[in-house]
């Protein structure tokens, strides 16, 4: 066959072949190219096409790929016959399975589209429908559209609300929005009247309605007359609450932590705010799978009593194997095994009691692009109290562990940690803060060999100083007591984010101070302060904008005779700090005392006092797409676009901390940026990105990206267990 080559021929006859079973398909029914809309000036045409239940065509990759194999072999006079008609009608089998035009779908679309102009005021709007073939035969629907003037409100009344207290009256006043001379819209009118009837139940009104609106249409000044009755019903105040319990054979609740977690008392007007953080609270004890509040029947006496229908989870569960986990220090997730056992609600008080094992592989990308794999071995033994008091918690572990650094130096630890948390009252700004005494006790296994190693490179020799102190410590590694480390810890929180996994608008602010070695016992002395803000702004069709600054400081006290613990330094790098870096593999190099690839893997177990990092993040979802039963895998998909900026300054080392100038911050921070991809869990996006340096610091010769050859080959890849912030 002239003009094709002997691959597109050979492929051809294979598609041929295999479909050569192919029926030939009779009355086909026409299929919509596209849907357009002409004149639309209020609304775009991407707000009016998901109101339609008509559909354009969309074709996959290989529909598309077959269509352009009919058009070139059929404009080719020596293309066999047969070929050419098994691929037709394995085309036709194709356009068989899109959705075809239907005409009582478009008079369903055309009623729907007046339907919606009126709701928005244009009540004299007119909406014709044509369908148009292309001189290619392409079908297009067009819907011509006359929306004329909109509608302005003339009058709003709303009625039933005068037995109402002035206070509330005054309070209802406020929440109005809708004045006469603004443009009447049906969706506004309704969240206006949402409004109103949650502060009735708010203040008291528990069984507060209203009536459907009535629209008097003033036709001769196009204007919207409107007037809506209010049913408020009597006010009444919080009576007893009840609970109906479905039990799983675990110990029921007591009716002390009942008392903790109800919001309201006896007496109070009714609240709808109090009923739902009752059930917030409920449900956060983690004790129940499912919580339901309903009001009963009013006595007459001015007072309402609410029903609390609970049904138990499991008490017992026992969990074993492979585990996806993120810490704060890899800044990175880790893989691997573990065993864990769980009780709930041990004695009645929703206690929880939890025994875990793990053996783990801590940032295997990370490990990669260091030379060396990293593991970790954990046992831990907790126990919890939600509520020693209404708003007072206790957590206690104890956990035994091992950790490997750069080989052979492994670090073993045992801790006791005692936690306090403190929910504020609903109405405060903060939201929780946390008081936490850490016991720790460390020694370095190993610690000779890797003192060995590391003399064949003397510029890496202060980085074990810090290990050196401990191990003299531990009387040459052989004690594993007295503590090593006792610190005192106090988060501050206010967490106002729509949901704290895939948050769409909010913002936090977290504040934690440390302070180590309180007490005569124990080598570490310091005090670290490290803020975090984060801020989510919605923006159209479902996507987000997300911004985050991380600021940390360490103060070292005595640093000739002390140490901070390797898990209070600061690192930079990795899936949720500088994406351009692997987890732990970026630092200033002023003040971080090594150049890149010169021992750094023993230098990235010896983080900085202080860490500047920022991001910003696009977030957007694939709009939904009609691609059968992948649709709905399809779209739990999401995209982001990110730019990352800081670094880690002041090595942890006698000579290299306090070291960093306002200069070296500046001229040293790190700039990276990317594109990832994630999938949707109930714990936010498994993802993976991809990102380029676009100013290495580390790289004396050719910091910027335009300076490197081949820069857009050298990506760092991450993959990331929730969103980076």
């Amino acid at each position: 066959m002239p003009g094709m080559s002997r691959w597109a021929r050979a492929g051809c006859v294979l598609v041929a072949l295999a479909l050569s079973t192919a029926q030939p398909l009779h009355g086909q029914a026409e299929v919509l190219e596209r849907i357009e809309f002409v004149d639309n000036t209020a609304f775009s045409s991407d707000e009016l096409l998901p109101l339609l239940q008509l559909r354009a065509a969309q074709r996959g990759f290989f529909h598309r790929l077959v269509r352009s194999y009919v058009r070139a072999l059929a404009s080719n006079p020596a293309t066999p016959a047969t070929l050419l008609g098994h691929l037709q009608r394995l085309e036709n089998q194709l356009e068989s399975e899109l959705p075809s035009f239907d005409p009582r779908l478009l008079e369903g679309d055309l009623e729907t589209l007046r339907r919606f102009y009126t709701q928005q005021g244009f009540h004299w709007a007119q909406i014709q429908a044509q369908l148009v073939r292309q001189p290619d035969r392409a079908v297009v629907l067009r819907f011509l559209i006359e929306e004329g003037p909109a509608a302005r409100i003339d009058t709003l009344l709303y009625l039933g609300l005068e037995e109402v207290p002035a206070e509330i009256r005054r309070e209802l006043q406020q929440l109005r929005r809708l004045r006469p001379g603004m443009r009447f819209r049906e969706s506004a009118l309704l969240e206006e009247l949402e409004a109103l009837r949650r502060l009735l139940r708010e203040r008291g009104y528990a069984h507060a309605t209203y009536e459907r609106p009535q629209i008097y249409i003033l036709s001769e000044r196009n204007a919207d007359s409107i007037l809506v009755r209010f049913s408020p019903g009597p006010r009444l105040r919080f009576g007893a609450l009840h609970f109906v319990e479905t039990t799983t054979n675990a110990p029921p609740l007591t009716e002390r932590i009942r008392r903790f977690c109800t919001e309201f008392q006896p007496g109070q007007w009714y609240d709808i705010r109090a009923v739902e953080r009752t059930r917030l609270r409920l449900l956060r004890l983690g004790v129940f799978e499912m919580v339901r509040i309903d009001t009963l029947p009013s006595t007459g006496t001015g007072t309402l009593d609410l029903l609390a229908t609970t049904r138990y989870r499991r008490f017992q569960e026992t969990l074993l194997g492979a585990s996806l986990y993120r810490t704060a220090l890899e800044s990175a997730p880790n893989l691997g095994v573990e065993l864990q056992l769980s009780n709930v609600n041990l004695f009645g008080g929703a206690e929880k009691g939890q025994l875990l094992g793990r053996i783990g592989l801590r940032d295997p990308l990370g490990s990669l692009e260091r030379g060396q794999l990293e593991y970790e071995f954990q046992l831990s033994a907790g126990l919890t109290f939600p509520y020693l008091l209404r708003r007072v918690g206790l957590s206690s572990q104890l956990s035994y562990g091992i950790r490997a650094l750069v080989w052979p130096l492994r670090l073993e630890a045992l801790a006791v940690q005692l936690r306090l948390p403190v929910e504020f009252a609903p109405w405060t700004w903060m939201t929780t803060t946390e008081l936490t005494v850490d016991i720790r006790a460390e020694r370095p296994v190993d610690y000779p060999r890797a003192a060995a190693a590391v003399d064949t490179v003397p510029a890496l020799a202060p980085f074990l100083r810090q290990y050196e102190r401990l191990y003299a410590y531990t009387h040459r590694g052989t004690r594993l007591f007295p503590p090593s480390d006792i610190t005192m810890s106090l988060l501050l929180g206010a967490d106002h984010r729509d949901h704290p996994a895939t948050p769409n608008s909010g913002h936090t602010v977290l504040a934690t101070l440390d302070i180590g070695g309180v007490g005569a016992i124990g080598l570490a002395q310091y005090v670290r302060l490290q803020t975090l803000l984060l801020g989510f702004l919605p923006l159209r069709h479902g996507s987000v904008l997300a911004g985050k600054l991380r600021i940390g400081r360490i103060w070292w006290r005595n640093r000739e005779n002390s140490y901070v613990p390797y898990d209070r330094h600061f690192f930079a790098g990795g899936a949720n700090s500088v994406r351009g870096w692997a987890s732990r593999s970026l630092w200033d190099p002023a003040s971080g005392g090594i150049q890149s690839g010169i021992g750094s893997a023993l230098a990235s177990y010896i983080g900085g006092a202080l860490l500047i990092e920022g991001s910003g993040e696009l977030r957007w979802r694939l709009p939904p797409l009609r691609l059968g039963p992948l649709s709905p895998y399809v779209e739990k998909l999401v995209l982001v676009t990110f730019l990352d900026w800081g670094n880690a300054y002041d090595r942890l080392t006698p000579q290299l901390y306090g070291t960093a100038t306002v200069g070296d911050i500046f001229r040293n921070l790190a700039l990276s940026a990317g594109l990832g991809i994630g999938y949707l869990t109930d714990v936010g996006p498994i993802r993976v990105d991809a990102a380029l340096r676009l100013h290495d610091p580390l790289n004396a010769s050719a910091p910027w990206i335009f300076q490197r050859s081949a820069a857009l080959r050298q990506w760092s890849f991450h993959l990331g267990l929730g969103y980076a912030f």
